[in-house]
């Protein structure tokens, strides 16, 4: 596949090659990339094992505040990490 450009609609961007469009949806969650571009922060934790309320999140190097995780949404090429707080003793 040859890549030969992008462009954007909404919130959600696309490529375009000889074979055709594609949509651009990888965003790299602790090192792994994944194709969730386009939810937001309380989408992709409700959709894992996270629970919100033990979890802290950055965002290309910025702290996600908890009250922000249903407003921010991940973008393609964003790299997020989520770091889970584990008790015990």
């Amino acid at each position: 596949m040859t890549y030969t450009g992008n462009f954007q609609v909404g919130n959600f961007p696309f490529f375009y090659c000889v074979t055709g469009f594609r949509r651009l949806m990888m965003v790299k969650v602790n090192g792994s990339e994944l194709d969730i571009a386009g939810l937001s922060v309380k989408e992709y934790l409700d959709r894992t094992s996270y629970n919100p309320a033990r979890v802290a999140v950055e965002i290309n190097g910025d702290i996600v505040f908890k009250s922000q995780y249903d407003t921010v949404l991940l973008k393609y090429d964003d790299s997020m990490e989520v770091v889970s707080f584990v008790g015990g003793g």
